[in-house]
């Protein structure tokens, strides 16, 4: 009975509350069920937006891609050609290894074909100095021959034993002369064979070594187009 009995304030002092503020915290409830609305329209929005724009997260563009053919086509072509210039320099230094090769060869050719020419000169000289030899033992055979016409007896006999001894002076010369051209004749003839395979051999060097120059070259022509 006392409470019916109460004003709005009265009701406020014992624990009850006042009119206004249930109505007030009644009408601020909906205001957060209108945010929430709010939110779930903001995100269905952009979901829709998304759906509407399908480009924004999809992949690159045809142009992008036709850059990317047209790069990725520029390496391919980068490395193919550094492949070529490569096996062009290969080849090349291949083609020097031979020249090089036969140019060695040639050089040892040609050194015991000058070895040959020095044995043919030298012996060539010893069989000179044989006969310049032999023709001063004729000089003194004919003084000795001049002389025996004027001797007489046993001196006589001496002197034409001298001179059968300088007639025999002169034959072992003149086989010393014969064995020193047959010597010098000798190493003539391997002068020239060396002489011959030297030549064939600076021939195939030459070759090897112009192949080389031409594959260089195919090599810096690429190397400068690329």
């Amino acid at each position: 009975m006392t409470s019916s009995y109460l004003d709005d304030d009265d009701q406020v002092f014992y624990g009850g509350e006042r009119s206004s503020d249930t109505s007030s915290t009644e009408t601020s409830k909906p205001a957060t069920g209108s945010s929430s609305n709010t939110d779930s329209n903001s995100g269905s929005s952009s979901t829709s937006d998304n759906l509407l724009d399908p480009d924004k997260k999809s992949g690159p563009s045809e142009q992008e891609l036709e850059k990317q053919i047209q790069d990725s086509r520029l390496e391919k072509r980068k490395v193919e050609s550094v492949h070529d210039i490569t096996i062009l320099r290969q080849r090349g230094a291949e083609q020097s290894q031979q020249a090089a090769k036969y140019y060695k060869k040639y050089r040892i050719e040609e050194a015991a074909q000058v070895k040959h020419e020095q044995m043919v000169f030298r012996n060539r000289r010893k069989s000179e100095k044989y006969l310049e030899k032999v023709k001063d033992v004729e000089v003194k055979i004919a003084d000795k021959e001049a002389a025996t016409a004027y001797l007489e007896g046993a001196k006589k006999e001496r002197a034409h034993i001298k001179v059968a001894k300088l007639r025999g002076k002169i034959a072992k010369l003149k086989a010393k002369s014969s064995n020193a051209d047959a010597i010098a004749a000798k190493h003539r003839q391997k002068a020239v064979a060396r002489q011959r395979k030297a030549t064939e051999l600076l021939e195939k060097s030459k070759i090897h070594e112009a192949e080389a120059k031409s594959y260089s070259n195919r090599a810096d022509k690429l190397e400068k187009i690329s």
